[in-house]
């Protein structure tokens, strides 16, 4: 179902308040709560691996960090924040902030008073904003809702130019939904873009009770950025619930991305095709992930206090270079931890489907995470930022990010970006999401905002800056556990090789090795195989391995290969000794590296002759040899032999009297 609306355009200009930073308390009730909307998820599991933290060293540089938007009096703050060339502008219920990059605040104002003669209610919330970089503006909407009244309206507002400072164009777009005879209001926006639109989604609650799905409000953009009056159309589809727009890094992509988690193992992406047109369409595909169970409750807090983890829903999505990546609270092992996708949309819609590219689970044993805004840069980096909390730490807020080189599914051990100065914060709502951007300067500098509580235990907002550093790469490690260097093999033996290959970025590499000889070239692949047919000689054997940035490590080993054209040299040093009643032991020295075993004949003394001559066989390289002769006096001598003959006797020599 779908419905247009032409919108009314209202001008603002920033620079005309008498007090252009105003951060009065302006106490509100809590916005409306984010009841888990029906129906409640199934778990189901599937045995998808899901990757874990690993300590990569070094990946997360720390910027600037600075205050934001302080306590305003309403619960939670819900923070975003967008990153221009020059300025940053920052939103939380209900007002909104400009500063430079530099943490000097310029402009802040209540919500009500930045949309004053384009509101009419004074219940304004649920604030989202981005940079659009493909024209150059800030953009922002809050929700304005009134039960009373039945009124469900979006506030969208564009700057003029890529400076927050100076003219706004305001617009107050309808979001109520008729469906099936009931009435109903939009929350919890998701807020996205490309070069030819704007688009809104919501959750959509009933005046009077029910839910019916959500709906995306699809503005197309080309009339704002001149001020001219705005065209929205409104696409309804019941059976979707806490859809994030995504931010169009790469804004040139036709189509406008979304994704919500649909299921226990399914994320569910949007696709809004012809979005700067009348009739935009709207597509979804189901991506199977590795399966994931709701948040385990409320997190702990110090004193005896509770956070909110919301619900399962995903907070944001960021689209680029064909990646779609997003995120949302789970449990590992009943403690709130922090899941995270990276998705490929390949060339779905228009042909093919999407895929699940790699997940990471952001977990602890003994603190909870949980509010996760996740970014991606053009190094293909990820970045995560969330919240940390438990009985003994009131609320973190930290990262953990990746390069684009590290094994799929890893994230970096979490670092603190501000730790809270207060420990007993007095409300349970918190978030109910954070927000994440990348610098348009240099496309790699990740930007985020998010929540802690101040010294007098109210809630408090920060502007942090970091990088994620990709690491030098290294060659892999290469090793052979056999043959052994220095083995001495027949001619026709059977002789197997065995390695392992591991790289810090690639991970383990021991298949893909490649094992080659002096003599012979190439041998096989893999981590291990056998071969029969080596030639006659000293073989310096390789096994190398390449991993995805080009260097490779390698390893040898020497072996020789001996002909069984001649017999084997003969054994020396034999010595006979008594080993118990009975019982001769033999020892002699192997001078053969060519035999496949040894004959040893014995004779019994019988007064002056030597009776009974007996032939023994020992294996190659045996060296040792017990012999249960009987009693009596018995000599013994030792030859090596082969395929081809054997070698000359050791000389005779007589044991004790056994």
């Amino acid at each position: 179902m779908q419905r247009s609306e032409k919108v009314a355009v209202s001008r603002l200009d920033t620079l005309s308040f008498t007090n252009p930073i105003d951060t009065r308390l302006t106490v509100k009730p809590p916005r409306p709560a984010n009841p888990t909307e029906p129906p409640d998820f199934v778990f189901q599991s599937n045995n998808l691996s899901v990757g874990g933290v690993l300590p990569l060293p070094g990946r997360q540089e720390r910027g600037g960090l600075w205050p934001a938007v302080g306590a305003t009096g309403w619960y939670p703050p819900d923070p975003d924040l967008a990153v221009g060339t020059n300025h940053v502008v920052a939103v939380v219920n209900s007002s909104i902030a400009f500063f430079t990059k530099s943490g000097t605040k310029q402009f802040q104002q209540t919500a009500g008073s930045f949309f004053s003669g384009v509101a009419v209610d004074t219940f304004i919330f649920d604030p989202k904003c981005f940079y659009d970089r493909a024209h150059d503006r800030f953009v922002l909407v809050f929700l304005e809702q009134d039960d009373a009244t039945q009124l469900s309206k979006l506030l969208l507002a564009v700057s003029d130019d890529g400076d927050p400072n100076g003219t706004w164009y305001r617009y107050r777009i309808e979001s109520k939904l008729t469906y099936n005879g009931s009435t109903y209001w939009l929350d919890y926006p998701g807020f996205g873009y490309n070069k030819d639109a704007y688009v809104v989604s919501g959750n959509m609650f009933g005046f009077v009770s029910g839910f019916a799905g959500a709906q995306f409000v699809v503005i197309p953009s080309a009339p704002l950025l001149s001020g001219q009056p705005a065209t929205s159309v409104s696409i309804h589809d019941p059976g979707s619930s806490s859809v994030q727009i995504a931010d169009m890094m790469d804004v040139n992509r036709e189509v406008v991305f979304g994704a919500s988690r649909s299921s226990s193992t399914t994320v569910k992406l949007f696709a809004i095709q012809n979005p700067g047109t009348p009739s935009p369409t709207l597509v979804s595909s189901n991506v199977t992930v590795p399966s994931n169970s709701s948040p385990a409750g409320a997190a702990p807090s110090t004193s005896g206090r509770t956070l909110s983890t919301v619900d399962g829903r995903v907070f944001n999505a960021v689209w680029r270079n064909g990646r779609l990546v997003t995120g949302h609270t789970t449990a590992v092992g009943g403690i709130n931890a922090v899941r995270w996708y990276e998705l490929s949309t390949g060339t779905w819609p228009e042909s093919g489907a999407p895929s699940l590219v790699q997940a990471g689970n952001i977990a602890s044993s003994t603190e909870h995470y949980f509010t996760p805004a996740v970014g991606i840069n053009s190094q293909g980096a990820i970045s995560v930022l969330f919240t940390a909390s438990s009985s003994t730490l009131t609320a973190d807020i930290r990262i953990a990010s990746r390069a684009a080189t590290d094994p799929l599914g890893a994230m970096s051990t979490p670092t603190t970006l501000e730790s809270s100065a207060g420990n007993n914060y007095p409300d349970g709502r918190w978030g109910d999401y954070f927000g994440v951007d990348v610098d348009p300067t240099d496309d790699t500098t990740f930007w985020g905002i998010g929540e802690s509580v101040s010294s007098t235990n109210a809630w408090r907002t920060s502007v942090f800056s970091w990088n994620v550093s990709s690491p030098t790469n290294t060659a892999p490690s290469v090793t052979i556990a056999a043959p052994t260097s220095g083995s001495t093999f027949t001619s026709g033996s059977l002789i197997t090789f065995t390695g392992t290959a591991n790289d810090i970025q690639d991970g383990n590499l021991s298949s893909a090795l490649a094992w080659t000889s002096s003599l012979q070239g190439v041998l096989g692949n893999g981590s291990t195989f056998s071969r029969s047919d080596l030639v006659v000689g000293t073989h310096v054997i390789t096994a190398s391995a390449t991993d995805s940035g080009s260097l490779t490590g390698t390893a040898t080993t020497t072996i020789t290969v001996q002909s069984l054209s001649s017999p084997p040299s003969a054994p020396s040093n034999l010595v006979v000794a008594k080993q118990s009643a009975g019982v001769a032991r033999l020892t002699w020295i192997d001078n053969a590296n060519n035999e496949t075993g040894f004959a040893i004949e014995r004779e019994k003394k019988s007064g002056g002759n030597w009776i009974n001559p007996t032939t023994l066989t020992a294996g190659a390289n045996v060296t040792t040899l017990d012999n249960a002769a009987g009693s009596g006096s018995f000599r013994y001598r030792v030859r090596a032999v082969n395929a081809s003959g054997a070698s000359s006797w050791t000389a005779w020599v007589n044991s004790p009297r056994l």
